[in-house]
């Protein structure tokens, strides 16, 4: 069981776990309650929301494993469990199953809610996963920016589906209202920080992967352009999210927001754009990376802040 764990990569699937339910029991239904509204959707459709999230990128890491194995021998063999304790048919098995669950679980809260946008984007998603292991993940950014889109989508499908229950039992004319409207800026804002933050992780590990990429014809940013420009692509990337927490704090106002940004996710940005500017081995970029990752941690973390002040 622990090698199936592995192989679709439970770490990562906590944290679209741990990110859409802050996003709605922190935010979303705190603001919403604070504007006299009630949410319409259950904690089931919810659950089943969020486990159709979790199964289809459960899938997706299970098909991407499938296709890598021949690269990840190169650049970390020790991790390794397709064809190895995993044989390649019960991966391939896993996908397929993984993603019919999800699928089913998507499409029935979809119908559940009358949103057949909503049904779309959860077929989108297992298309778009299949395409990145077969096809995208071996063109430059193309890979990168498909799988940092999908983490900054599972937040929009949080707050998609909330409206979209209150639309059906209210009226849509109500999430027309002001206070909706700052409830999507602050939902997107999360959304793109998940995005931006994503994409420089993704970066970064293409960076730490370089070797076993460029003998496997992988065309990421780090093959094409080497080490010292691919530095310069995340070093832009990293600092158009500091703008972007810059504005947020400053919209926000809130002092102990304001430092719990700076020292959180600023200041760690800031030593991770260090030490990728000054890296230069494997370890350096995996360490960076593994960096980048809890700074995507402390900022949905900054949820949990909200929440206090908001019920304060």
């Amino acid at each position: 069981m622990g090698d199936y764990f592995r192989l679709t990569r439970v770490g990562n699937l906590l944290f679209l776990v741990v990110f859409g339910c802050l996003l709605r029991y922190a935010y979303i239904i705190p603001s919403l309650e604070q504007a006299g509204v009630e949410v319409a959707l259950s904690h089931i459709d919810f659950a089943l929301i969020m486990l159709a999230e979790v199964l289809l990128a459960a899938g997706g890491n299970a098909l991407n494993d499938y296709f890598d194995v021949q690269t990840d021998m190169i650049n970390r063999p020790e991790t390794v469990v397709v064809g190895r304790s995993v044989d390649r048919r019960s991966a391939l098995l896993c996908h397929v199953l993984l993603t019919i669950v999800g699928l089913f679980a998507g499409f029935y809260v979809s119908f559940v809610l009358r949103k057949g946008s909503l049904a779309m984007m959860f077929l989108g998603v297992a298309l778009a996963l299949w395409f990145y292991s077969t096809h995208f993940k071996r063109q430059m950014l193309v890979g990168n920016v498909v799988v940092a889109l999908l983490v900054g989508l599972s937040g929009y499908v949080v707050v998609c589906v909330d409206f979209a229950a209150i639309d059906l039992a209210a009226g849509s004319f109500v999430t027309g209202c002001s206070p909706y409207s700052h409830v999507w800026y602050v939902v997107c804002t999360f959304c793109a920080f998940a995005f931006i933050s994503n994409l420089g992780r993704e970066i970064i590990k293409d960076m730490e992967d370089v070797e076993g990429d460029s003998r496997t014809n992988c065309r990421t940013v780090a093959v094409e352009l080497g080490l010292q420009y691919s530095k310069v692509v995340v070093l832009t990337v990293e600092a158009f999210m500091l703008v972007i927490l810059a504005v947020s704090l400053y919209i926000t106002g809130v002092m102990v927001m304001t430092i719990y940004g700076v020292v959180a996710v600023a200041l760690p940005t800031l030593l991770l754009m260090w030490w990728v500017w000054r890296g230069e081995s494997k370890k350096d970029f995996h360490r960076a990376s593994v960096l980048s990752k809890f700074i995507m941690l402390f900022g949905i973390l900054s949820l949990v802040l909200n929440y206090f002040i908001t019920k304060g």
